[in-house]
């Protein structure tokens, strides 16, 4: 790890908190008051994985990529507005391709 002038906040695998939880996430807040928050949570799913239900992928979808950076936003709002947070997104990038129909004879 790089030496830094500050301290650096993050989770070992002994203690979780829910990020869609506001109150977790508040508390926490409230407890390190941070000079800074990286927002690098995501649910990621891949088309190989086990097939789940369109409505639950959407919904674990946004809840961690909506609801829990909304709670770290009010999390800051409320407990610490010097915090300033970084929200790295991604976007998959798909070719557009001109109307092209799939037949039994042109898969």
């Amino acid at each position: 790890m790089i030496k830094t002038p500050y301290d650096i906040v993050g989770w070992n695998g002994k203690k979780t908190i829910n990020i869609c939880n506001a109150e977790e996430v508040i508390e926490l807040v409230r407890k390190v008051i941070p000079d800074e928050i990286y927002y690098l949570a995501a649910y990621h799913h891949a088309s190989q994985d086990k097939k789940n239900e369109d409505l639950d992928l959407f919904k674990m979808s946004f809840d961690i990529n909506v609801f829990g950076l909304i709670n770290f936003l009010e999390a800051i709002k409320h407990a610490s507005p010097i915090t300033k947070l970084f929200y790295a997104a991604s976007s998959h990038n798909m070719e557009i391709q001109k109307h092209v129909f799939r037949t039994k004879q042109r898969p």
